[in-house]
């Protein structure tokens, strides 16, 4: 819900005008909302296990490019975040891109020949 509303809000509508009924938005994402929440949880416990850490090099680079794609200063950013807990949010979240990227490399994927409706040969 919070993420549409700020994204509704980046593409300058005021949300609390629209003559949305917010209830019905909710309901209508909750069933996509907890398995982002499922997803997140499995991701977590594979960056806890791998001991997953996001370096201040890593950390650096995205508030650069945050900075940059909202064409803030990046200090002011970055106090801005950091008085918001949002520094937190992306460490977080760079996390759990690392455990995704770890889980990618190491799957193993099976393709499937045109015409082939399940897995054939190997």
């Amino acid at each position: 819900m919070e993420r549409l509303r700020r994204h509704l809000a980046s593409q300058g509508m005021d949300p609390e005008r629209l003559a949305w009924d917010w209830n019905k938005v909710r309901d209508s994402q909750r069933e996509e909302a907890a398995e982002e929440v499922k997803g997140s949880l499995i991701l977590e416990k594979i960056a806890d296990r791998d001991a997953i850490e996001v370096d201040q090099a890593e950390l650096d680079r995205e508030l650069q490019q945050l900075a940059k794609a909202l064409d803030q200063p990046e200090a002011s950013l970055r106090a801005r975040l950091t008085s918001e807990g949002g520094i937190d949010r992306i460490k977080s979240r760079l996390r759990i891109e690392k455990a995704l990227e770890l889980v990618f490399q190491n799957a193993k994927v099976k393709s499937l020949r045109a015409g082939q409706t399940g897995p054939g040969p190997q």
